[in-house]
């Protein structure tokens, strides 16, 4: 999913595109899971301010502990993370575990949100990044094609376990749960993801470009 992100600095927190954000992709994700789960799931009324809260502090964490000046801007994998976190923390569905039935995957649904919508932004960034950097422009069409239907992921059968959503979804909710989750870490893995997304194969002769993105 596209996100309209012309208003936002990278690695600046700004309510406005935050707005969008909520309105092309929080939103209508819960939505779907209400649909999914209309007797058992339920969005927590101050869902939307408490995400925001929780990212501007994270935002604000971030510059403070990891950034030599506070004034600097942090990278986009670094803002995509703090989104995730920021709803993994807030968890904004509940759900009535008395009558929960079916899906094993009803406690990570929040961290599933989270995925799709760190995944969401950093699609964002990436294609800005490449209208505005200098590389030739078949270049530019073949690296927006890669990811115009959105991150590519590692397939199934390199998992050794389930599926990787499922698994990075786990991930986020364990490490909310011990209180050990790590912006740095989660940026890193966007990383690799968006690297995976560009660079397919043994493309050589797209390495140098893809540098010059990253």
């Amino acid at each position: 999913m596209q996100i309209d992100l012309n208003s936002i600095e990278e690695g600046m927190p700004d309510k406005k595109s935050y707005d969008s954000i909520w309105k092309k992709v929080i939103d209508p994700e819960i939505k779907a899971y209400e649909q999914e789960y209309p007797s058992q799931l339920k969005r927590i009324p101050y869902a939307k301010s408490a995400i925001w809260d929780k990212y501007e502090e994270l935002n604000k964490y971030c510059k403070q502990q990891y950034m030599m000046h506070q004034n600097e801007r942090i990278d986009r994998h670094k803002v995509a993370a703090c989104y995730m976190i920021a709803i993994a923390y807030v968890s904004p569905m509940r759900f009535d575990t008395s009558i929960i039935q079916g899906s094993k995957k009803h406690y990570i649904v929040n961290e599933l949100l989270a995925i799709t919508v760190g995944l969401s932004i950093l699609r964002a960034f990436i294609l800005a990044a490449i209208d505005a950097s200098e590389i030739k422009n078949e270049s530019k069409i073949t690296l927006k094609n890669r990811i115009m239907s959105g991150l590519m992921t590692p397939d199934g059968k390199f998992v050794h376990h389930g599926e990787y959503a499922l698994n990075y979804a786990n991930e986020l909710y364990y490490s909310v749960k011990d209180g050990k989750c790590c912006i740095l870490s989660i940026a890193h893995e966007l990383y690799l993801l968006e690297l995976f997304s560009l660079y397919i194969g043994n493309d050589k002769a797209l390495a140098t470009d893809i540098a010059d993105v990253l």
